[in-house]
């Protein structure tokens, strides 16, 4: 059995419509732990829903934040917040440490906690990937503005960004960075310089290409999240897949969407993501290209293991 960790969502439902109900159950992360029934025990993992072994994972979200807790009529604000803190905390501990223990069970999971990691920590992600000597924007990640000050002498106007991933992207000059830089005292900022060019979101799956597309935006525009004017699919360049193959196994990661951008001169590139969402672009060409070679690896691992696959 294959098990699809995430919300009730497009991203899930484009799998499911590849896949047979006889070979998949689905877990709704977003729900839980109001549901399922999930036990880790001494002997392995207990789903109340299922009698089947699960040999496969595949993590689209783990929501690890719970539904807050309503006031009840003697409770503070402090009093529930505390209380979201910490029934967030147990629930992100349980379903990390149920994929960690099943991968070292020897169960596939396509990723795990140690890759999902890296969408948080990209300043780590970065320092890798510039020791294996791929192309990146010139960074730094600082509370320093003296430090954000030499990088502008190197160029005009830098993209910044949040540390963790937790915000939108945007563009300053040096007198806009002047006006704000005294938020630097409150958290550390990521700050790149700024490379004109193409958008593209590459997908890999097990060190091969499946999808390579250009997100349409307008010129101005520097994180695309919800500006996408448009999708193209666009064939790769042999150096292009050399890059976004190389990126992926230097993170191990199994399942990318690796983005960057690309010129006449330079390709450079932004980062590669962990838990890579596809249904948007697969909406806006009318297209299953991802899903359908996703949910068709999983389906072949499933065989692999000597399974039976009723369709």
């Amino acid at each position: 059995m294959i098990a699809l960790l995430g919300a009730s969502d497009s991203q899930i439902n484009r799998l499911k419509q590849f896949l047979p109900e006889s070979i998949y159950i689905h877990i709704n992360t977003e729900a839980f732990p109001e549901s399922p029934k999930i036990s880790i025990t001494s002997n392995g993992i207990e789903y109340q829903k299922s009698d089947d072994k699960l040999t496969a994972y595949y993590v689209d979200a783990y929501h690890s934040s719970v539904k807050r807790p309503v006031n009840k009529k003697n409770d503070t604000d402090i009093e529930v917040n505390r209380q979201f803190v910490f029934a967030t905390s147990e629930k992100d501990s349980f379903l990390r440490s149920l994929l960690k223990i099943e991968k070292e069970r020897g169960k596939l999971v396509i990723n795990g906690p140690e890759i999902k990691n890296f969408h948080y920590l990209k300043p780590y992600q970065l320092f890798k990937l510039r020791r294996a000597g791929l192309p990146l924007p010139d960074s730094i990640h600082t509370n320093d503005p003296a430090a954000v000050h030499k990088l502008f002498n190197h160029h005009d106007e830098l993209v910044y960004k949040p540390v963790g991933g937790l915000g939108r992207a945007g563009l300053h000059n040096l007198e806009e960075f002047e006006s704000r830089k005294n938020t630097l005292t409150r958290a550390p900022v990521t700050f790149q310089e700024f490379c004109e060019g193409e958008n593209l979101r590459v997908y890999v799956l097990d060190g091969e290409i499946i999808g390579c597309y250009r997100i349409l935006t307008e010129a101005d525009v520097v994180d695309y999240r919800g500006f996408e004017q448009g999708v193209e699919s666009v064939s790769i360049s042999d150096r292009l897949a050399q890059i976004s193959i190389k990126a992926t196994e230097i993170l191990g990661m199994r399942f990318s969407g690796v983005d960057l951008i690309q010129n006449d001169n330079r390709t450079v590139l932004l980062e590669c993501n962990s838990g890579p969402h596809f249904a948007g672009i697969e909406a806006h060409l009318d297209s299953n290209e991802i899903s359908r070679a996703l949910a068709g690896f999983l389906r072949r691992y499933h065989k692999q293991r000597g399974e039976t696959d009723s369709d």
